[in-house]
C-alpha cells in the first residue's frame, strides 16, 4: 500500500512547496512508500486518482473541499482509501471529519446524478455565496475575508430561486431562500448548517428556508454561523436518504464548494460507501 498525495497547487495560498517538503521528510523518516502528484487544472485530481483504480492505496486530497470531491470521484468503486490534508479556504468536510476518533471511518457518500459528494449540496443564497468566492478572489479580496465579502455581494444581487422538490413522497414547489442537503455539518467556511449531522448514519440532514426579506435573511445568517437556526420558524428540517430537485431552467447549485449546473438533481445517499483515513496528528505534522 502506497500513500498517494494529490496536491492542489493553488490551495493554501500556494504553499504547496512547503507541504510537499513536509510530506517527503515525514514519509522518508517513517519508511513509507509514497508518491506526490500536482494538479494544474480542474478535474485533474480525479484523473490522477483513477490511475490507481486497480490498487489499494491511501490517496490524500491535499487542498480544499473541491480537491476532496475530485479525489472522491476518482476512488469510488475501488479499494482505495481517502485521506484529507485540509489546505483550502474552507475545508468544511474536514471540520466534521476531525470530530471523529482517529482510524478508518466507513463514510456515507452522496450521489447527485452521476457525481459523488461528501459534504453538502445547496441551492439558493448560500449557493450564490459559495459560487461567488471565485469572483471575490479575482477582485483581490484577502483569503480571510473572502466569505464575508461574498455574503455581502450575494445578498445585494440575490434573486429567489423557484424550486420543485420531492422528498418522503411529498412534492413541494415555490420560491425558497435556500435548500441544503447535508452529509457533513459545516459549509461556507465554518457555517454550522447541520449541527447534528453524521457522516456514517445513512441520512442527509436536509433544510429548506422560506422566502425571506433581506432583513430577516441577515438575522438568519447570524444564527446560522453558530448553528442556532434550527429553532427559527422560517427553517424546516428533514432527515432523508433521497431527494429529487427540479427547476424550470438550469441553475447553478454548489456541491462540495464547486459549481454544478443542471435543472434536474437526483440526490441519494449511499451508506458507508468509502473508507476515510482520519489521523489528526498526521495532519498537524504535515501542515505545520
Amino acid at each position: 500500500m502506497k500513500w498517494v498525495f494529490v496536491i492542489n497547487r493553488v490551495a493554501g495560498n500556494c504553499k504547496y512547496k512547503n507541504i510537499a517538503s513536509n510530506i517527503i521528510k515525514y514519509c522518508n523518516n517513517k519508511d513509507i512508500d509514497f508518491v506526490i502528484h500536482y494538479t494544474r487544472c480542474a478535474g485533474e485530481a480525479t484523473a490522477i486518482s483513477l490511475k490507481y483504480k486497480k490498487e489499494k492505496n491511501i490517496i490524500f486530497a491535499v487542498g480544499g473541499d473541491g480537491t476532496v470531491n475530485e479525489v472522491l470521484n476518482g476512488i469510488v468503486n475501488t479499494k482505495n482509501i481517502l485521506g484529507v490534508l485540509p489546505v483550502g479556504s474552507g475545508n468544511d468536510f474536514y471540520k466534521t471529519l476531525k470530530m471523529y476518533p482517529d482510524g478508518m471511518i466507513k463514510c456515507d457518500v452522496g450521489k447527485i446524478n452521476d457525481m459523488y459528494f461528501l459534504n453538502t449540496i445547496c441551492f439558493g443564497v448560500d449557493a450564490d455565496v459559495a459560487n461567488n468566492i471565485d469572483l471575490m478572489k479575482i477582485k483581490g479580496i484577502p483569503t480571510s475575508k473572502l466569505y464575508v465579502a461574498s455574503i455581502v455581494h450575494s445578498l445585494l444581487k440575490f434573486k429567489f430561486k423557484r424550486l420543485n422538490f420531492r422528498v418522503n413522497d411529498i412534492d413541494m414547489s415555490g420560491e425558497f431562500t435556500t435548500l441544503v442537503v447535508c452529509n457533513g455539518r459545516f459549509y461556507g467556511n465554518g457555517f454550522k448548517i447541520s449541527p447534528n449531522a453524521k457522516i456514517d448514519d445513512g441520512f442527509f440532514d436536509t433544510y429548506y428556508v422560506d422566502k425571506l426579506s433581506k432583513v430577516n435573511l441577515i438575522g438568519l445568517l447570524v444564527k446560522l454561523k453558530n448553528g442556532f437556526h434550527e429553532n427559527s420558524p422560517f427553517v424546516h428540517k428533514m432527515l432523508v436518504n433521497n431527494i429529487i430537485v427540479k427547476t424550470d431552467r438550469n441553475v447553478v447549485a454548489n456541491v462540495d464548494g464547486e459549481k454544478y449546473l443542471n435543472n434536474v438533481f437526483k440526490i441519494k445517499i449511499i451508506k458507508k460507501f468509502i473508507l476515510v483515513y482520519n489521523n489528526k496528528s498526521l495532519v498537524k505534522e504535515l501542515l505545520k
